[in-house]
């Protein structure tokens, strides 16, 4: 956890889709934190122009509304033939997708899209080197 603490500081109220936010981050590019106060999701993730190392690592983030309705934002992945693909990519039906809590759900377009198709460019990413 220390690679990670260096990026977020406190990994408490973090979240990703393996049960270690390291290998969620560095593994699937991808954590969240939700604020309960705001109503909002920041993801973290590893910016895809340069992944980084064991050394170092680029990441950048994005806030998104917790109430939003994927299929309205990125109502593009979405379309019959761009849905058929994603979802069978999931192994789980609309309906299904449909009822998985909305960080979960962003994680399954990041993984199958990729982080330049949901949250857009990466212009000014963070650079963390490690220490050894």
């Amino acid at each position: 956890m220390e690679k990670i603490n260096q990026i977020i500081g406190s990994s408490e109220g973090w979240q990703g889709t393996d049960a270690c936010l390291e290998t969620s981050l560095f593994e699937y590019g991808l954590i969240w934190k939700e604020d309960k106060d705001s109503g909002t999701v920041r993801f973290i993730y590893t910016a895809p122009q340069w992944g980084g190392n064991e050394r170092r690592v680029l990441t950048d983030w994005a806030e998104e509304r917790a109430d939003t309705d994927v299929e309205k934002e990125w109502d593009w992945a979405f379309t019959d033939d761009n849905a058929a693909r994603f979802l069978d990519s999931t192994g789980i039906t609309l309906e299904e997708f449909r009822r998985i809590p909305f960080p979960y759900q962003v994680a399954e377009l990041v993984r199958y899209w990729g982080t330049v198709e949901i949250f857009g460019e990466s212009y000014y990413p963070t650079l963390t080197e490690f220490d050894d």
